[in-house]
């Protein structure tokens, strides 16, 4: 059973939630199509989460959804590539790649840090 494998992951793997989490952030996704990418496989694949370089479109991964955490997390970094296309256009070589990944890693405990102050979040 697909849903079974899931299980395992503490946040539901829905849009619906996910634009609750995003609100709760007080994040706007404007114009940016967010898809949940349900394969079982990637659980414990270390994927989070994918921007296209089109900047239009957020593919979330089952390992996002472990833990609220990681879920606003996520939604913070691929949010921080948004913001980076926009500005400066996709990454056009590998080496670009590496450097447009520095942002957003740095900016993922301040975006939990501002969730759990925005919403007291206690971890249930």
């Amino acid at each position: 059973n697909k849903n079974t494998a899931f299980e395992q992951l503490s946040e539901p793997l829905q849009l619906k939630h996910v634009r609750k989490v995003l609100s709760d952030m007080g994040v706007a996704y404007d114009h940016v199509k967010i898809s949940i990418e349900r394969n079982p496989e990637l659980i414990g694949s270390c994927y989070y989460g994918w921007t296209n370089p089109n900047g239009k479109e957020v593919q979330l991964y089952p390992d996002a959804f472990a833990s609220r955490e990681c879920l606003v997390k996520t939604l913070g970094h691929e949010r921080v590539h948004i913001e980076q296309i926009k500005l400066w256009g996709p990454a056009k070589t590998a080496e670009e790649a590496m450097y447009y990944e520095k942002g957003p890693r740095f900016s993922e405990d301040y975006w939990w840090d501002e969730y759990r102050r925005r919403t007291n979040y206690d971890g249930k």
